[in-house]
């Protein structure tokens, strides 16, 4: 609820037609939100988003995953075949490069390629210091957000490849904040390992290091029995390599703290929501020393355009 009148504005102002929501249970008042929006519509299901299910996706082999990962494959597949489908959270705002003022323009360049999906840098945007997330606020815009959290590091998250996953060649905000001010964190104790071991899947996966956050997202996707979301951040095939554009991730703002605790009991997040416990490490840290946010790869938020110049964004 916090970031729906700023997500909603936002995307409206950019083309989006339609919000499909899908509520496991939410309530904090969402539901009732959103079933004022006449753009919104609103689907319910009886499990947590963070359930962990077994399924088994089309063409492929038996999955286990978590409840609200198949929904993202299956909604689509239901409600919007053969229709290009924006993928976000809540807390995610989609920029489009400069001069481009709707989605639709993306996806008519997208189809003239002959491609089907367009991939993102995922952006964290930070306020100046730990402290000023202590402040209550509450955003009706995405103007509002940019005031309060003005800053992201302009420096490059990954490099797209022809017909392949993009390579990650930075950090997020998150990692280099943890690399900082908790070196020691991404130091596994015995235990943990052990509890790896009973959860074998997960074992199968590279060690999760304290808040890491995604840098790669493929937002933009056509949905038919060929193009299809894998997980939440890929796709099949591969984004196309001409077009590159910005997710702007509001992480560290004043509803940081009432994340952490829902996500710590929900688990509705991935591999049980340990990156939330990381967080509160390093959120402990930094009010420790009263640490700042911004870097020497810091800038201030102006326009789109610094997105291209730092290779953030491909057009």
């Amino acid at each position: 609820m916090y970031f729906l009148p700023s997500f909603l504005e936002h995307h409206r102002a950019i083309g989006v037609e339609q919000f499909l929501f899908l509520d496991d249970g939410s309530i904090d008042g969402t539901a009732s939100f959103l079933s004022d929006q006449p753009d919104c519509v609103v689907l319910r299901m009886p499990l947590r988003f963070g359930q962990v299910i077994a399924y088994k996706p089309r063409n492929r082999r038996l999955a286990i995953n978590r409840a609200g990962i198949l929904m993202k494959n299956e909604i689509p597949e239901l409600l919007l075949r053969d229709k290009f489908v924006l993928y976000l959270d809540a807390d995610e705002f989609l920029f489009l490069p400069p001069g481009v003022t709707s989605v639709r323009d993306v996806i008519e360049r997208v189809e003239c390629i002959g491609e089907t999906s367009v991939g993102a840098s995922v952006v964290e945007f930070f306020p100046h210091g730990i402290s000023d997330i202590a402040t209550k606020f509450v955003p009706r815009t995405l103007a509002d957000l940019l005031r309060e959290y003005p800053y992201f590091d302009a420096s490059q998250l990954i490099r797209l490849r022809h017909k392949k996953d993009p390579e990650l060649i930075g950090d997020s905000k998150s990692m280099s904040l943890a690399r900082h001010f908790c070196p020691d964190a991404g130091k596994r104790p015995i235990d943990d390992f052990l509890q790896r071991l009973q959860r074998p899947r997960e074992f199968l996966r590279k060690p999760r290091q304290l808040g890491v956050s995604s840098r790669f997202k493929t937002p933009i996707l056509l949905h038919n029995d060929t193009s299809f979301q894998i997980g939440s951040h890929r796709s099949s095939p591969p984004a196309c390599f001409d077009i590159l554009l910005t997710i702007g991730h509001f992480v560290f703002t004043s509803n940081l703290n009432a994340k952490i605790e829902r996500a710590l009991k929900w688990k509705s997040h991935n591999a049980g929501a340990v990156k939330y416990s990381h967080y509160v490490s390093l959120c402990d840290a930094m009010k420790r020393v009263d640490g700042s946010f911004v870097t020497s790869d810091s800038v201030k938020f102006e326009s789109t355009s610094q997105f291209l110049d730092h290779e953030l964004m491909k057009w």
